[in-house]
């Protein structure tokens, strides 16, 4: 049946399972996502001034949305608001904004007048 080896652990065990199931949901919670910006620059996204931006707040570079902009990542742990303020005091920055995801509500849709 039992061994007097395999019941010893049974305390440890008991105290384990415990444990995870007190842990709560702070514990199971999962990491922030990061949080993404575009950056326009009054110059190019290549430019000097662009550069030392990203490099003086930390960001990485995503990907660039044309001649002078740039969707970029906020280090982690830095939060959007902090992440505008410090690029927005950046002297090569001319403009920036939270990355948004817009969506169009597929029960409302466009609203459509009758005619008169």
């Amino acid at each position: 049946m039992y061994s007097l080896r395999s019941i010893r652990w049974l305390p440890l065990a008991a105290i384990l399972l415990w444990g995870i199931a007190h842990a709560g949901p702070a514990a199971m919670k999962a990491p922030p996502a990061p949080v993404r910006v575009i950056v326009s620059y009054t110059g190019a996204t290549d430019a000097v001034a662009a550069t030392t931006a990203n490099q003086a707040v930390g960001v990485h570079v995503l990907r660039a949305l044309g001649d002078n902009a740039l969707l970029v990542e906020l280090p982690a742990g830095m939060s959007l608001e902090d992440g505008l303020r410090r690029l927005g005091a950046e002297p090569g920055v001319r403009h920036v904004e939270a990355d948004g995801m817009r969506r169009a509500d597929p029960l409302r849709g466009p609203k459509i007048e009758p005619s008169k």
